[in-house]
């Protein structure tokens, strides 16, 4: 009786074991980045689909290869210590979150990524889970916005770009020219971060009411643009400036 009530026992744990790491293997599949989990030797036990898509490798042909096959050849020694640092003290090193490395696909094509790496101890061995994400988009897109940025700087017109909110995010050269100049306040054309609304809110004019308005129904989607020409004249010369506002899409 007391070796069936063990083997049942046995029977038990092992499908709750299974059970486990079913679920475990559920959420790495489901994950929209790239999973893996590495073995104390460094080796790949476990890929999600989104590694395979990624880096153009087969479930198969990741599963048992080194860790380091997803790093350049040059920077294998460098990137593999951060892995090899966690294999070698968990308890100190558990998490690292966030780091950034050259990754490498299957046909060598290189391209941006962030990688986190966290342990966890299993059946009495150390193994390290790494979320994969692919930063070629995001990289790409850093650069076009800074290529587009470089362009409003070197136009004449005063250019801001403005948040949802009415937050000024960005403010080309000529914008914080005027400024300096003394055509608005220093502290709202120099400062990104401050309130567009609340600038044109503090005048308290017919005017800013106007604008007010229509840059709020902007924000709000009810408004495609607007266009406003007011007086701001200076003490040497009659001048007035024209406010064009648009949605970019």
């Amino acid at each position: 009786l007391r070796e069936v009530a063990a083997a049942r026992s046995q029977a038990a744990l092992a499908a709750r074991l299974h059970e486990r790491e079913e679920f475990f293997r559920s959420l790495i599949e489901a994950s929209p980045d790239g999973m893996l989990v590495v073995d104390d030797s460094g080796r790949i036990e476990l890929v999600n689909g989104e590694m395979e898509r990624m880096f153009g490798y087969s479930r198969s042909e990741l599963t048992g290869a080194p860790f380091d096959i997803l790093i350049p050849a040059r920077f294998r020694r460098q990137q593999g210590g951060h892995l090899q640092r966690i294999l070698a003290d968990p308890g100190k090193c558990a998490v690292r979150r966030g780091m950034e490395l050259l990754a490498m696909r299957k046909d060598g094509e290189e391209f941006q990524s962030t990688i986190a790496l966290s342990s966890f101890g299993a059946a009495g061995r150390v193994q390290v889970v790494a979320t994969v994400r692919d930063m070629t988009e995001s990289v790409n897109l850093r650069a076009e916005i800074g290529r587009v940025r470089g362009q409003l700087d070197t136009m004449p017109e005063s250019i801001v770009l403005v948040d949802q909110d009415g937050r000024i995010t960005y403010a080309n050269e000529a914008w914080r020219r005027n400024g300096r100049d003394g055509v608005a306040s220093q502290e709202f054309v120099a400062a990104v971060g401050h309130s567009y609304l609340d600038e044109w809110s503090v005048a308290g004019d017919a005017t800013a009411e106007h604008v007010v308005a229509q840059l709020s129904a902007l924000l709000a989607g009810r408004s495609a643009g607007f266009t406003t020409v007011y007086p701001c004249h200076s003490p040497d010369e009659l001048r007035f400036l024209v406010d064009l506002a648009a949605q970019l899409k």
